[in-house]
């Protein structure tokens, strides 16, 4: 059992995340209204996945009332309070499953107005996950492994033949011109076969994670141990030396610590002292 008292009143703003979501709350409430017609209108039952987590919550009754103030402590006014077109935003649980249940099978389209909602489920838990309910929630390894599992299952979609049919060329297909256009230096990048179907990706995760042409970004010092090639497109956000293990630092503007990080695993004594 789990012991959370958090007071409705007064609950802190529940904060945007650096660099992952849109910082225009409007853009997220109108992708969020969008979604939640989308889900009811296919009335569709739950997957295992989506089963499973719904009898967690509603079995421990101190994780239901957790979800429960998660939700209530999201404040009630603007932007939080309705979406775009009027109407209320994401204010229980089982309106996050069945956005959840939905998400399962749903590849992202292309955008131009809000490309960086491919992390749909962070939008979904925007408002509710900054609150001091849903911070303490998303703490819990139990709760992590709910959502590890529905993640998986999504990634099993998108890694799927199934999840191709957004890479076309209409609107919103990821291979459309202003998509091309937007990508910028896609077509001299990556390796793709515009002869082919999907220009030769298999699924959106192929896509995804597509692959650079020979000699595009060579490395310019690759067996040189004392040089770390930033992964992703990523740059430098900031340097700790010396780390403890309970040391706070913060990244993409959240507080962790060593051992947060690393889930308390056997090997986070070998990075203690570390950089």
């Amino acid at each position: 059992m789990h012991d959370f008292n958090f007071p409705k009143a007064n609950a802190p703003e529940p904060e945007l995340r650096s660099g992952w979501m849109p910082q225009d709350p409007a853009k997220v409430n109108n992708w969020l209204s969008v979604k939640v017609a989308q889900a009811d209108a296919k009335d569709i039952s739950f997957a295992e996945v989506i089963k499973e987590f719904q009898k967690f919550i509603e079995e421990d009754s101190s994780i239901l009332v957790l979800f429960q103030q998660m939700f209530n402590q999201v404040p009630t006014t603007p932007p939080y309070d309705k979406d775009t077109w009027g109407n209320p935003s994401v204010r229980d649980y089982m309106t996050m499953l069945r956005l959840f249940n939905s998400l399962l099978r749903d590849a992202p389209v292309f955008t131009t107005k809000h490309a960086s909602l491919a992390f749909p489920i962070n939008a979904i838990l925007q408002w509710p996950m900054g609150t001091p309910a849903g911070k303490a929630l998303f703490r819990l390894p139990s709760v992590n492994a709910h959502i590890r599992n529905i993640l998986d299952e999504r990634g099993r979609f998108l890694s799927s033949p199934a999840s191709a049919h957004v890479l076309n060329h209409g609107p919103g297909g990821w291979l459309s011109a202003d998509a091309v256009h937007a990508m910028g230096g896609f077509v001299d990048e990556f390796i793709h076969d515009q002869s082919k179907p999907n220009w030769g990706f298999t699924s959106w995760d192929d896509f995804f994670t597509r692959r650079f042409k020979p000699g595009v970004r060579p490395l310019p010092t690759p067996y040189d141990a004392r040089i770390i090639t930033n992964p992703c497109e990523a740059g430098v956000y900031n340097i700790a030396r010396n780390v403890l293990e309970h040391d706070l630092f913060w990244l993409k503007e959240s507080a962790y610590s060593l051992a947060d990080m690393l889930a308390n695993h056997e090997f986070v004594a070998q990075f203690v002292g570390g950089t």
